[in-house]
């Protein structure tokens, strides 16, 4: 099982750790990334778009993945994390409503093919 956890400074998320690369990418995501989980479930949902970029990270879709790696590395590939669009919404999901409850941390935990998140206080 591998993990990403993070704490709340003030009103914003942060990751604390995470125990391998793939995990660090979701985690440097969600935090740099999603201001909205809106903007990302509807360009999951728009067949027109395949990829997209933001101030750190890119997001490829390829056939029913969801691929995410950091903008900055040679090899854009070389270390992503993966999973299906079914779950990357549910991620986005859950990560909406554990950061209006504000617990004191979140963990994500991927597990296989499985990717739970919880909020701990």
């Amino acid at each position: 099982m591998s993990y990403v956890k993070f704490i709340f400074i003030k009103s914003h998320p942060y990751i604390e750790e995470a125990d391998n690369s793939k995990m660090e990418i979701l985690g440097l995501f969600l935090t740099n990334e999603v201001d909205d989980t809106t903007f990302w479930k509807d360009w999951i949902n728009n067949p027109a778009y395949e990829d997209t970029t933001g101030n750190l990270m890119f997001v490829d879709k390829k056939n029913n993945k969801i691929i995410i790696g950091h903008l900055y590395t040679e090899d854009w590939y070389e270390t992503v994390f993966e999973t299906t669009k079914k779950q990357f919404l549910e991620i986005l999901d859950r990560w909406e409503e554990l950061c209006k409850q504000r617990p004191r941390e979140i963990i994500i935990t991927k597990e296989g093919d499985k990717v739970t998140l919880e909020g701990k206080n």
